[in-house]
C-alpha cells in the first residue's frame, strides 16, 4: 500500500492558487452552456430541501449581508447574464430568475 503523496510547499500553494480558479471556471463554463430548462423553478434542481427549513438556513448564515461582496462571474464568459434588477420586464425577471439559479 502506497503512502501519502507529499509535495513542496511551494508546489502545493501554487496548484491550489491555479487549479481552485481553474475548476471553478470550468463549472462555471459548463452552467453557462446548459439548458435554462435544467434550472426550471420546480425541476429536482431547484426544489426545496427539509434542511433548508424554509430558508432559516440561509438566514442564520447571513448570505443577505456577505453574497454582494462575491464577484459576479458574468463578466468572464460571451452570453453571460449580469444578475441586477435593471428591467422590470416579465423576460428579463424570468431570465433573472433562471441565471441566480444557474448561479447557484
Amino acid at each position: 500500500m502506497a503512502g501519502p503523496i507529499v509535495l513542496p510547499v511551494w508546489l502545493a500553494a501554487t496548484l491550489n492558487v491555479l487549479g481552485w480558479p481553474a475548476i471553478m471556471l470550468g463549472w462555471s463554463w459548463l452552467a453557462i452552456r446548459a439548458p435554462a430548462r435544467w434550472f426550471a423553478h420546480d425541476g429536482w434542481w431547484c426544489r426545496p430541501r427539509a434542511w433548508e427549513r424554509n430558508g432559516r438556513l440561509w438566514r442564520w448564515t447571513g448570505v443577505h449581508r456577505w453574497k454582494r461582496l462575491l464577484p459576479d462571474g458574468a463578466a468572464f464568459f460571451r452570453g453571460g447574464f449580469r444578475k441586477q434588477l435593471a428591467a422590470g420586464s416579465r423576460e428579463h425577471l424570468e431570465r433573472f430568475r433562471v441565471e441566480t439559479v444557474r448561479a447557484e
